[in-house]
């Protein structure tokens, strides 16, 4: 999960040549791609969204009342 951070840019991951990681780059990307399909990284990005705007509503001091 996000949890308190949200990244509106592009993200890229990448492993070096090297890394024994690198042997999951396939299986992530296949992951990756299904749950974009599926709704569920918008979904994620979008909850996170939302509670990060609530966090700042929260915080943020009253408006000035308009003189009368």
């Amino acid at each position: 999960m996000l949890h308190n951070h949200v990244n509106i840019m592009l993200l890229h991951m990448g492993f070096a040549a090297e890394n024994p990681c690198a042997a999951l780059v396939d299986g992530f990307n296949e992951t990756l791609g299904a749950l974009r399909r599926n709704g569920t990284v918008s979904r994620i990005v979008q909850e996170e969204y939302e509670e990060a705007r609530r966090r700042i509503a929260a915080q943020a001091p009253p408006l000035p009342k308009e003189a009368e």
